[in-house]
């Protein structure tokens, strides 16, 4: 009976092991690679006889998924970073990205990060390749870059004489500079 059988097993990748009554390998690898020389043996204890079979073993990675799903949205003039991730593969990534909108970089590590100089809607592809398995992923992701409403200050309203002088003085922030002003309205003014 199967209670008479002892196994035992050489060359099995680290994190699996075989149960002795059963003949049965499991456990969660620890290592992938081609394992071309286990070998499982039985020896039954009753009759003294003996078997052993080899045979190769193939212990993959996990399949390369990239998690991100959203980018968020950056404002012209103001410092932006994000963060790509992904899973399986061996861990060994290295990112990529086809056009970034202007004054943005991506690191290999999956990092976006930059001041960015002008506003974009953008779809940008990113891929992630993983250096050890050889496995890849891409993903396509909006980065929209948005400028900061336009805001006037300054001077307020003046009353002047026909004749004579007027100066009012305003600052434009936020937008896209470079700015252009222009005057409407008022006869004989100009900008």
């Amino acid at each position: 009976g199967a209670a008479n059988y002892r196994g035992a097993a050489s060359g099995l990748p680290s994190g699996l092991k075989i149960g002795p009554t059963t003949g049965t390998i499991s456990g969660p690898p620890t290592t992938a690679g081609n394992f071309p020389g286990v070998m499982i043996a039985v020896n039954d204890t009753l009759s003294g006889q003996s078997a052993s079979k080899t045979f190769a073993l193939t212990i993959g990675y996990p399949p390369l998924t990239i998690t991100t799903t959203s980018l968020p949205s950056g404002q012209l003039g103001q410092s932006y970073s994000a963060a790509l991730s992904a899973t399986g593969g061996s861990g060994s990534y290295a990112w990529s990205s086809g056009a970034l909108p202007a004054g943005l970089t991506i690191s290999p590590a999956g990092a976006i990060s930059g001041t960015p100089t002008a506003p974009s809607t953008a779809q940008v592809s990113f891929s992630v390749a993983d250096q050890t398995s050889g496995q890849s992923a891409s993903v396509s992701l909006a980065l929209t870059i948005t400028a900061t409403p336009l805001v006037i200050t300054g001077s307020g309203s003046a009353d002047v004489a026909v004749g004579g002088s007027l100066t009012l003085s305003y600052n434009v922030s936020g937008g896209a500079p470079p700015y252009q002003w222009a005057l409407s309205g008022v006869p004989g003014f100009s900008v």
